[in-house]
This record gives structure tokens, C-alpha cells and sequence, in this order.
């Protein structure tokens, strides 16, 4: 999976575990160190809730 298809997954709400398991990664820090600057408005998602 390249980076425009996470990125293509992330815009609807791929969760990263998802990602981190269909990418491959050795934990979920690899992904969101790789693609954490595609998760914009987290924080405000979070703090919403």
C-alpha cells in the first residue's frame, strides 16, 4: 500500500491499528510516525467527544 492509498484510507476514517495491520508494521508507532501528519483534527475529534 503506498502512501496516496493510506492517505485515501485515512480521509474516511481508517482506524491506525487497521492500518498499522494491513501495512504491515511492527507496532502502531511505525505508522503513526509514517502517516501521523495525515490525522488532522484528532485532537479536536478527542476533545469532542
Amino acid at each position: 500500500m503506498g502512501h496516496t492509498a493510506v492517505a485515501l484510507a485515512i480521509e474516511p476514517g481508517a482506524h491506525p491499528r487497521a492500518l498499522m495491520e494491513r501495512l504491515g508494521h511492527s507496532s502502531i508507532n511505525v505508522t503513526l510516525d509514517r502517516y501521523g501528519h495525515l490525522f488532522p483534527g484528532q485532537d479536536e475529534a478527542i476533545a469532542d467527544q
